[in-house]
């Protein structure tokens, strides 16, 4: 509509000078002073009406404002074009881990990966991800805000959607480096996102966002931080994540698996197939191709093949690449078979395998996972895969391994003694090698635990069972809930108990483990994590003001003396983020900004206006994650207010002198009304 302009859902009036519309007949008139006079002062009361009325700001999404309240919407309003990016292209990791689970259907597929961004890497992920918010609010600007990362964790599968798997699988064999691939797709609906310290808690650097519609609790870091930061991707209950032609003979006759891991630097690709008969890998193999031009096909000695507790394929490869190399592209080719092997080899112990009459430390449980997979595939060796068979002397024992491979012993709780097993290494041809070495499972220590009087730290006592002559054991306090761990501290045990004392700074509340690893002769490293049956308490927030030294006063006000700015500092002793809010004249709202441990809020007067005070009596609440709530009272007072030490009698000369009331809005439509009367006349 003409004259009238909208700014932050708020509607102001315009005044042309030099015509107004007559309402009766719609006729444009020349228009007389005291029109324009009557114009400018209905302007004047209706601003004045609205003066006392607290200000609504507009929020605005990260997303397209049109469809904020539609979910379908919503991502029809941002949809990152991620295509002919790769995994590597947008996350520049230092290492990551990749599963790769291929379902019944030999259709689809489960793809997880986990990626830790370290140092410099962190930086340049930051930048990269800021940037795929360019054109909207806050987006590629050089810093990271908590709503971009929110908006990573919605729109990151249509993203990834995009992107390319460099995934493929076909019915044959490989010959002479043929390429030509039935290729992985990723499915968006079966994407799961998250990610881990991508804008960090308390970081020194952060500050509230200052792009407009941030979310109201909105923190931002420069993209140039380097703290470390993770990345997980993971496929949604029930629904695949990766999609492929399906093979015609379902894994029954040959095929082969082609992946390019060109630029991933570091890391474990690891593939699991569906339980078929006789399934095995025939022959592995790695080619470089030089600006597009194939090389030498060379044989991946360096794969790993064993059989999953449910008789399932599984594969296992460790990655390893020069970015540098930019115009190498780097491909691996694993080709299976069902066709029968002629020749057998049994499997056989490695150099790095655990000697006859090694010792494993057990804990209080009724299970135990004395080696990882990584450890334990470090210990055999045998071309179809293999696993650890050992026969205990007792049925309270067993040895089984977990779904990720881990090495588990099963054994009573709380066990006194020992208990010895035979083992050997047999693969899944059920052949086993003559080698059958004795080990030896028992419990290292007990331990008992407390707080000490200061809550400062947990007092713990190891106590030796005898299980080993002596070990170190290196402990700390860990957080089982938000994994925060205390400083390490070390000790060494012989045939008596020893006390240590568990550093509790920097640990959040809540329940506490004792976490770490005993180091003996003869004996597997024993990694542990004892719970203590301890809760560390919760610490209130320190909160402090900073009064304006200059003023001589509690607050600094602004040029119009409608707004005081409050300062001050806090201190949080578990860490926790702080979260600020205020109370004044019945109003309450948030809007602090806080950097390091230095808040500040700016805090309008129009409520105390609204309720006809002057008394600016502000409430300074501080909540930690843990739900520790501090109060700071702060009174302001009021530098305009006029003080008369020497009143003198009423009179209504000093009553003129007064200030003037604020005119409501009745009473200027009255004196509006006066003024038409009088002009008709």
């Amino acid at each position: 509509m003409a004259g009238t302009q909208t700014k932050d859902s708020t509607s102001y009036a315009v005044v042309d000078a030099s015509i107004l519309e007559h309402e009766s007949g719609g006729v444009l008139m020349a228009t007389h002073p005291s029109r324009i006079g009557l114009a400018l002062f209905l302007t004047l009361c209706v601003l004045m009406s609205t003066l006392s009325l607290p200000e609504e700001k507009a929020q605005l999404s990260i997303i397209d404002s049109t469809s904020v309240d539609d979910t379908s919407g919503r991502q029809a309003g941002f949809d990152p074009d991620c295509s002919g990016l790769t995994f590597e292209d947008l996350f520049e990791y230092d290492y990551a881990i990749f599963d790769l689970l291929i379902l019944d259907d030999w259709a689809t597929a489960d793809m997880s990966a986990s990626a830790w961004v370290n140092g410099s890497n962190s930086a340049i992920v930051r930048a990269n991800l800021d940037g795929l918010f360019d054109g909207a609010p806050g987006g590629n600007n050089s810093f990271i805000s908590t709503d971009e990362r929110d908006a990573v964790r919605e729109f990151g599968p249509l993203c990834i959607e995009d992107m390319e798997t460099r995934l493929g699988m076909n019915e044959k064999i490989l010959k002479d480096g043929e390429y030509g691939w039935n290729n992985f797709t990723f499915a968006n609906d079966g994407i799961a996102l998250d990610e881990v310290d991508i804008v960090p808690n308390n970081h020194p650097d952060a500050r509230t966002c200052t792009n407009f519609g941030a979310s109201t609790n909105c923190k931002e870091v420069p993209v140039s931080i380097t703290d470390n930061m993770e990345i997980h991707l993971s496929s949604q209950p029930d629904v695949s994540n990766l999609e492929f032609v399906q093979l015609p003979n379902k894994g029954e006759s040959n095929f082969t698996l082609a992946m390019n891991i060109t630029n991933m630097t570091s890391g474990v690709f690891k593939a699991t197939f569906p339980f078929v008969q006789n399934l095995r890998v025939d022959a592995a193999y790695m080619q470089d191709r030089n600006q597009g031009i194939p090389g030498e096909l060379y044989n991946l000695d360096s794969l790993e093949v064993m059989t999953t507790t449910s008789e399932q394929v599984q594969i296992r490869l460790e990655l390893e690449f020069d970015r540098s190399q930019w115009d190498v592209e780097r491909f691996i080719f694993v080709e299976f078979t069902t066709s029968e092997r002629l020749i057998n080899t049994p499997p056989v112990w490695t150099a790095d395998s655990p000697t006859d009459g090694t010792k494993f430390a057990l804990n209080a449980g009724g299970q135990t996972t004395v080696a990882s997979r990584e450890i334990l595939q470090s210990w055999g060796q045998d071309v179809d895969g293999w696993t650890m068979d050992c026969t205990f002397s007792s049925t309270l024992f067993g040895s089984t391994l977990n779904a990720n491979g881990d090495w588990v012993i099963t054994h009573p709780e709380n066990m006194d003694g020992s208990e010895s097993a035979d083992c050997m290494l047999t693969d899944e041809l059920n052949v086993s090698n003559e080698d059958i070495r004795s080990f030896e499972f028992g419990t290292l220590f007990t331990i008992e635990s407390a707080l000490s009087e200061d809550q400062k730290s947990i007092v713990a006592t190891v106590t030796p069972t005898g299980f080993a002559n002596s070990f170190t054991v290196t402990i700390h306090a860990h957080q089982i809930q938000s994994n925060d761990m205390g400083q390490m501290v070390s000790a060494d045990v012989g045939n008596n108990a020893v006390t240590v004392e568990l550093p509790l700074t920097g640990v959040k509340p809540g329940s506490i483990a004792a976490m770490g690893v005993a180091i003996a002769n003869g004996m597997m490293d024993y990694n542990f994590m004892i719970e203590l049956s301890i809760e560390k308490p919760n610490s209130i927030p320190m909160i402090e003001h900073s009064p304006n030294a200059l003023e001589n006063s509690n607050a600094t006000w602004d040029a119009s003396g409608r707004v005081f700015i409050l300062r001050g500092t806090y201190y949080e002793v578990d860490g926790e983020f702080v979260s600020f809010s205020y109370t004044l004249c019945g109003f309450s709202s948030e809007g602090f900004i806080t950097t390091a441990n230095s808040w500040e809020v700016d805090i309008s007067i129009a409520p105390c206006i609204a309720a006809g005070t002057n008394d600016y009596a502000v409430v300074i609440t501080g909540t930690d994650e843990s739900g520790g709530v501090n109060t700071l009272d702060i009174h302001v007072d009021d530098p305009f207010a006029q003080i008369d030490s020497n009143p003198s009698p009423e009179t209504d000369d000093a009553d003129s002198s007064k200030g003037l009331p604020s005119l409501s809005l009745f009473a200027c439509l009255c004196m509006i009304g006066l003024a038409f009367l009088r002009e008709r006349r």
